[in-house]
């Protein structure tokens, strides 16, 4: 792998944890938030 296309990769699975991030966030404020 380039440094290059690593480095992409490094960002698109940063954003992709963020955005699971935010549907656990959704998903507990729509149950209730049961913690």
């Amino acid at each position: 792998l380039s440094r290059y296309s690593s480095g992409v990769g490094i960002q698109s699975i940063a954003q992709r944890k963020k955005l699971a991030k935010q549907l656990q966030d959704l998903a507990a404020e729509s149950t209730g938030g049961c913690e």
